[in-house]
Parts: structure tokens; C-alpha cells; sequence
């Protein structure tokens, strides 16, 4: 429960997110500096009957983004971020009914870009939504692992050979609202596209897994 009302308020305090002040035609870019946290889980296909359960894990989430307004309707707003994913998961080990409970978190240098569409409350106020796809790349990751009461904390490999792969993608979506002096609250989903597990691991083996992610943000932009 610490760990759940730590996530919160780290949300509140320091998340941004993609929008810009509306109707004040002498600011045509913006920028956003986006810092929080996010609720993440596996899109899990099994290739056995040993997974019991899928359940959520929260990460963390820093990066900034530029808002290019086109008009008082339109902007689209480029994105870089150190985002976080990953799960919790259990599944049975070994004979006997043993059984592993698995936490991950993966973290990736990611780039979206998002096409916004805005709809002007009135001195700078704005209600937004927009899409587009992202595109990650793997920076580093951990794990912490319970088999049967042999407890392993460690990091976590990309690559071949290792846990999971170095890349993801997918689609990005967010939809929020501005107030007029600026502050932001939004919310945030990327879904991922690729199978980002490998083939030849211990855990969750042979199992393809796709990430899913929600953002919940209040910022300002400036």
C-alpha cells in the first residue's frame, strides 16, 4: 500500500503531458517537461497451462515533449522519454504445485509522436486528444523473483540470449484537459505491438508477451 500511495503522489506532482496554451496565436511551440510514474501489465499469450496469474506493476516514467500548434484545433507534439513497463505474474514451478511470482520492470528510451486534436474551452482552456505511434528502444530492467521461497532480485537482459527483446512499438493515445493558466491533466495508453519476449528463458518460457501501459498525468506547460 506505501508502494501504491508513493506512485500517486509522484503522479501528481511531477507528470506533464502533451498539450499547449490555446488561443494566444503568438505561441506556436511549447514544451512540456514530463516526469511520474504509470500503471503497466503483459498482454500474455501462454504456450503452456503454468501461468496462474497476470496482474499489474508500477514504473516510473521521466522525458519531455515540443507542441507544434497548427491552429486553434490541431498541433502535433513529438515526444522522447525514459518509459517504464513490466508486470507481475505467477506461475507453477517445478513439481509438487510450487509456483514462481515474478515482478518486472523494463525501462526504454522511447520517441512518439502524437497528432492532437483540441477543442477550446476559452481563454486558453482546452479539452485534447490525439494518437500516433511510439517507438523504444531498451535501456535497462529488473527483476525480482519468488520460486517456491528462494527469493532473486537482479537486473534484467535484452538482447539475444537474454530475457527479453530490445525493441517496442506500438500505438500511443492520450486525452486530457488544459486549464487557462496552463495545468494539465491527462491520461495515457500504449499499447505495444511486438512479441518483446525471447524464446529461450527459464520463466514465463516460450510465452509471447506484449506491453501495455497507462500514464496518468498533471503538469503545466510552458
Amino acid at each position: 500500500m506505501k508502494k501504491y500511495l508513493m506512485v500517486l503522489c509522484l503522479t501528481f506532482i511531477c507528470s506533464a503531458s502533451f498539450a499547449q496554451y490555446w488561443d494566444n496565436h503568438d505561441t506556436q511551440v511549447s514544451l512540456s517537461i514530463n516526469g511520474g510514474s504509470a500503471v503497466s501489465f503483459f498482454q500474455l499469450k501462454p504456450a503452456n497451462s503454468n501461468l496462474i496469474s497476470n496482474s499489474v506493476n508500477f514504473v516510473g516514467y521521466l522525458g519531455a515533449s515540443l507542441d507544434f500548434k497548427i491552429n486553434n484545433y490541431f498541433s502535433i507534439s513529438p515526444a522522447l522519454a525514459l518509459a517504464g513497463k513490466g508486470a507481475q505474474v505467477e506461475e507453477l514451478s517445478g513439481q509438487f504445485g510450487a509456483t514462481a511470482t515474478e515482478s518486472y520492470e523494463l525501462y526504454y528510451l522511447q520517441g512518439a509522436v502524437s497528432f492532437i486534436f483540441h477543442i477550446p474551452l476559452g481563454n486558453q482552456a482546452n479539452i485534447f486528444l490525439g494518437t500516433g505511434p511510439f517507438y523504444g528502444r531498451s535501456i535497462f530492467g529488473t527483476s525480482k523473483i519468488n520460486d517456491n521461497g528462494d527469493e532473486n532480485d537482479g537486473g534484467v537482459k535484452f538482447g539475444n540470449g537474454g530475457d527479453f527483446k530490445n525493441i517496442d512499438y506500438g500505438v500511443t493515445s492520450v486525452i486530457g484537459f488544459q486549464t487557462e493558466k496552463g495545468y494539465i491533466f491527462g491520461l495515457n495508453f500504449d499499447f505495444g505491438l511486438p512479441n518483446i519476449h525471447q524464446a529461450n528463458t527459464y520463466y514465463l518460457s516460450n510465452d509471447q508477451i506484449r506491453t501495455r501501459t497507462f500514464y496518468i498525468s498533471i503538469g503545466k506547460s510552458f
